[in-house]
């Protein structure tokens, strides 16, 4: 998946068990989880605002 927009978390939690390519928004609201089970590149614009839970797991 590749974002250089804005991902919004809105509710429940997502797994992303596939390579991401971030430059852009990821808003993750308290109470929400991403799970990053693949490579993860968040790249030069990134922005993680919220004070979600970020998990990395192996792999990532």
């Amino acid at each position: 998946m590749t974002n250089s927009g804005t991902l919004n978390i809105n509710a429940g939690y997502w797994i992303f068990a596939n390579t991401l390519n971030n430059t852009g928004i990821f808003n993750l609201p308290a109470g929400r989880t991403a799970y990053f089970t693949a490579t993860t590149n968040l790249s030069a614009g990134t922005t993680l605002p919220g004070a979600g839970q970020i998990v990395l797991q192996s792999g990532a």
